[in-house]
């Protein structure tokens, strides 16, 4: 799904966590200016790629949803039904969710994934390594709370931070499966 409105994008994004209906969703962000075949995806058809550049030079940025509905032979005839409630919204939210995850994510009832992905060689990787770090003190500086996908940290106050009030049940968990 795509949308040139941030807000509509980020209003059916949260109705779609919301619901958890889903097995996969992903929002990203293709710019006018990303080398060529950086947005391509396996979800647009070649056929629809003059569309949607038609759209990137219009809007600069396109917001795009990926979602995955899975399925298998015992649960063909429900996923039907199932895709239908989702889209009239008649479905009610769940957590489930394990004592024993050491997953880092937020207190927060709705937080948000950013993740920025660049092409380069080895020859960039000090730039990048560079501009991932201002990143990361600009974060810390203005307050914003985040967390790494794989961090790389060298204290033990590091990783406390990191994991903040789930550090000890994850203290807990590490030193039990040890």
């Amino acid at each position: 799904m795509l949308y040139c409105d941030f807000s509509i994008f980020t209003k059916d994004q949260e109705h779609l966590i919301s619901i958890k209906g889903l097995e996969y969703l992903e929002g990203s962000v293709m710019m006018d200016y990303t080398p060529a075949n950086n947005w391509r995806s396996s979800f647009f058809p070649p056929a629809h790629e003059s569309q949607i550049s038609s759209l990137l030079k219009k809007h600069g940025i396109v917001y795009c949803l990926d979602l995955a509905k899975y399925y298998d032979d015992e649960t063909i005839t429900s996923v039907d039904k199932e895709v239908e409630l989702l889209q009239e919204g008649k479905t009610k939210p769940m957590l489930i969710s394990s004592i024993e995850m050491s997953a880092v994510t937020p207190d927060e009832d709705i937080f948000y994934c950013v993740v920025l992905l660049h092409s380069g060689s080895f020859s960039d990787e000090q730039y990048l390594d560079n501009q991932k770090n201002e990143i990361l003190e600009f974060c810390d500086r203005a307050g914003i709370k985040m967390k790494q996908y794989l961090p790389h940290y060298k204290s033990k106050e590091d990783w406390i931070k990191h994991f903040g009030s789930k550090w000890n049940s994850f203290r807990e968990n590490f030193f039990h499966a040890v």
